[in-house]
């Protein structure tokens, strides 16, 4: 078998032409045991091979059989499947082979993707059957004792998901293969994510249109299995709880913050691939909670380090995701001023916070009388009475929480209420 290789350009022109040799046909370098490798679209009288050193005195030989030449011409018609040798001034200057390649085009009874194995991390396209492949296009050394065997190279084009952003976009796929005759098959190391039709063309030898080599398998269906999973952050406006995050990343694999914490998980997995969801929620690794839906919200309300594991598959596949989630340990800061003046500092009394799961605050006027009480930590009083200005001055405020890491919270002190000259 031969994994796939990759190339910049298909139809790709290897080592320019040398210097000393020129031909209407292909010619292939960088060989074993020989210099060069000639290919034609169909050997004919216009097919040439052309010397053009400074030599005076040219011979061109068949290997086989060195008394068979065609000597003083710069310019001979070469047979198909022929060894060569070139010799200048009584001096090999060069040994080659010779291709007709509609002699020798390839050939694929079969294109299919094995329905062997689970297909899950990787995929094989069966070429053939297992006794017939790619037809080779062989060459020989110069002295006819090995055998080579050129790699033909052909286009495979399908279709995949992959995912942009936020979504799962259909991706037009198309890659280099090369082949022997010993291969077998193609081997994919990433299946597709969505069902497809392959499609082989080439290979890259071909001069003429018409002898494009082109294959199509049947439908194939997708099993392989993907996700991407992401977390979307509740909305909390209020500013004064503290390490309360504002935005999470859709890349991002670690969430921290102050309880409570409110998230939507989102799987984002290749459906209709997929058919079920698992959802392991853990706190300190002991597993809390599992759910079954394609997406989960979930309220993270004691402090800790949690893990959110997904499994999303199907009967033959599946693929797990996870990210961690940390809990802030709670706080508690309360200010000695607020200026209720309109001006957008410090209007309202409230206190800095993170991660409490319970809040109540009590504030009292000189005379020891209830002039406010509010639960929630995100609010605050905003220096009114009754929907009359509390006029500026001391006041004594009492405040019982309770922080999601247990921690209990009992403060009593002076809040100082002051509204400037003008009030």
């Amino acid at each position: 078998m031969r994994k796939l290789l990759l190339f910049f350009a298909f139809f790709q022109i290897l080592n320019p032409i040398s210097a000393q040799l020129s031909t209407n046909g292909q010619q292939r370098t960088g060989l074993k045991d020989i210099d060069y490798v000639f290919i034609f679209n169909g050997i004919e009288s216009s097919s040439t091979i052309t010397y053009t050193g400074t030599g005076t005195t040219i011979d061109w030989y068949k290997t086989t059989d060195l008394t068979d030449s065609k000597s003083n011409q710069a310019t001979f018609s070469p047979e198909d499947n022929t060894p060569y040798t070139l010799i200048v001034d009584g001096k090999t200057a060069a040994r080659f082979w010779v291709i007709d390649y509609k002699l020798h085009l390839p050939q694929i009874s079969s294109f299919e993707p094995s329905k062997l194995g689970t297909q899950c991390k990787s995929l094989n396209i069966l070429i053939n059957d297992s006794t017939s492949g790619i037809a080779p296009l062989n060459y020989k050394s110069a002295d006819l004792s090995k055998t080579h065997e050129l790699p033909r190279e052909f286009k495979l084009t399908y279709q995949t998901k992959e995912w942009k952003t936020d979504a799962w976009v259909v991706k037009d796929t198309d890659i280099i293969i090369s082949l022997t005759s010993a291969d077998r098959f193609i081997t994919l190391d990433h299946p597709p994510l969505c069902n497809t039709i392959f499609k082989i063309e080439g290979d890259q030898y071909v001069l003429d249109q018409k002898d494009k080599f082109t294959f199509k398998s049947s439908e194939y269906t997708a099993v392989a299995v993907k996700t991407n999973l992401t977390s979307v952050l509740a909305e909390r406006t209020e500013k004064n709880e503290k390490e309360r995050p504002e935005k999470i990343e859709l890349t991002q694999k670690k969430i921290s913050g102050s309880a409570p914490l409110d998230l939507q998980f989102l799987s984002n997995a290749n459906e209709p691939v997929v058919e079920s969801y698992k959802w392991d929620f853990f706190l300190e690794k002991e597993l809390i909670i599992s759910r079954l839906d394609k997406d989960q919200r979930y309220t993270f309300n004691d402090a800790g380090n949690y893990q959110v594991k997904l499994t999303a598959s199907n009967k033959s596949c599946s693929c797990k995701d996870s990210l961690i989630v940390i809990t802030s340990v709670s706080s508690l800061f309360i200010p000695r001023i607020f200026t209720p003046n309109g001006d957008g500092i410090q209007d309202e009394f409230r206190v800095g916070y993170k991660s409490l799961a319970s809040f109540d605050c009590w504030v009292y006027n000189r005379w020891g009388r209830l002039v406010y009480h509010w639960n929630d930590p995100q609010r605050g009083w905003d220096g009114n009475i009754n929907g009359q200005k509390a006029s500026s001055g001391a006041y004594f405020y009492v405040i019982h929480a309770v922080g999601t890491d247990k921690i209990i919270y009992k403060k009593a002190g002076d809040i100082n209420l002051y509204r400037g000259k003008d009030e």
